[in-house]
């Protein structure tokens, strides 16, 4: 995934979780089997990274990466 921004004024509804659930639809049909993405310094992006985490994504370094089964 290369970039996932949600504009600030409609943060907090649900949109980025949609597009997440079907970015990791597409990739499992594809037969991919995980989604690798990097996130921003941790200390001043803190919410957004939580929000992945929540999202199945697990932390590695400045890289996450989600397994899709």
């Amino acid at each position: 995934m290369q970039e996932l921004y949600i504009i600030l004024s409609i943060r907090s509804r649900g949109i980025g979780n949609q597009l997440i659930n079907k970015a990791k639809e597409y990739e499992i049909k594809c037969g991919w089997d995980r989604n690798e993405l990097e996130a921003p310094n941790t200390g001043e992006w803190s919410k957004i990274l939580s929000f992945y985490k929540r999202e199945g994504f697990q932390e590695l370094g400045l890289r996450l990466r989600c397994n899709l089964n």
